[in-house]
């Protein structure tokens, strides 16, 4: 059930802390730039990634799934395309431009059962389903691989000796979805794509947009797509059920200056030994909070969170129970 269901993604989370915690104590934290930089993927594997799927004869049999595929691949419908708009485009594109020669065309049209309102009205989806879509599917699959490889040694060392790192990543594929993440890199990528052929597409742009959408989700744990509502939403459900989210920490500068950063940078080892409760004056310890906060954030962002108090809901069912065996 529900009450369940947010208590397992808080211990999941919770354990994720306490090994983070541990991984990163004291003068260790100089190495959580490197967990983070396991975390993403580069724009050189998106790229190789990208390569591949074109070239597989999946993804062509998938762009030429439907009867408008050609027409859409050769005139590209625009926004505010009517019926008329799009069939004088076509006219204009195959050099029917003679009375006789536009009737003639229509009426090959349609005997091919070729509806223009139906090509217009599908458009939208199934153009960026059948070229950006796939490719945005594909890389967000991707990423839960790459986190399951061996070289991806820190996350291994810190998160794979037991569950905690398929509870992880299972997190971030619901997240994903939670967001909209393949529909929003596949949105990013569309005018990239659309309407070209194979070699006209810029392989290099799309794979630096989709890596960099993609990293920053997996970086801000989807924070930055989640709408105020939904945010707030969460705060209200935190304080009402007492679920120990912190949404109070940020990664923004506190120095007043270049000099104070670099001064707390060269003195941070004699911070950690001696004065431990200003460590979160330190930038990479501010990182550390922010994305050990919102990995919690995450895990019950992605629950059905109830709309009601949890504690008073479990002492109604205890009072049940007892009941039902008296």
């Amino acid at each position: 059930d529900k009450d369940q269901e947010i208590e397992n993604a808080k211990s999941h989370a919770g354990h994720i802390q306490w090994q983070l915690d541990r991984a990163f104590n004291g003068d260790k934290m100089k190495d959580f730039g490197f967990l983070m930089s396991d975390l993403t993927i580069s724009e050189s594997q998106v790229l190789e990634k990208f390569k591949n799927i074109i070239n597989s004869a999946d993804h062509r049999e998938t762009i030429h799934s439907d009867k408008f595929s050609t027409f859409r691949m050769q005139v590209p419908p625009l926004p505010g395309d009517t019926e008329i708009s799009y069939f004088n485009r076509l006219c204009e594109h195959y050099e029917q431009h003679s009375q006789e020669a536009r009737e003639l065309f229509r009426k090959n049209l349609e005997e091919d059962g070729i509806n223009l309102n139906e090509l217009l009205a599908s458009n939208s989806e199934s153009l960026i389903k059948n070229h950006s879509q796939q490719l945005a599917d594909e890389i967000v699959k991707y990423w839960c691989e790459c986190m399951r490889k061996e070289n991806k040694s820190i996350i291994k060392r810190i998160l794979g000796k037991d569950t905690s790192l398929e509870n992880l990543i299972d997190m971030y594929n619901k997240l994903f979805i939670k967001v909209n993440l393949s529909k929003r890199i596949a949105q990013s990528i569309r005018h990239h794509i659309d309407g070209r052929g194979k070699a006209g597409i810029p392989l290099e742009i799309i794979a630096d947009i989709s890596s960099q959408i993609l990293n920053q989700c997996v970086l801000n744990v989807g924070f930055d797509y989640l709408d105020d509502g939904e945010i707030h939403d969460l705060k209200e459900a935190n304080e009402k059920n007492k679920l120990n989210l912190s949404f109070f920490n940020d990664a923004k500068p506190r120095e007043n200056s270049v000099q104070e950063l670099f001064e707390k940078i060269e003195n941070q080892i004699e911070i950690i030994q001696k004065k431990p409760d200003e460590m979160k004056a330190l930038p990479n310890f501010r990182n550390f909070l922010l994305w050990r906060d919102r990995v919690k954030i995450g895990f019950v962002s992605v629950c059905n969170i109830p709309n009601y108090d949890v504690a008073a809901n479990q002492q109604l069912n205890s009072i049940m129970n007892e009941l039902k065996f008296n």
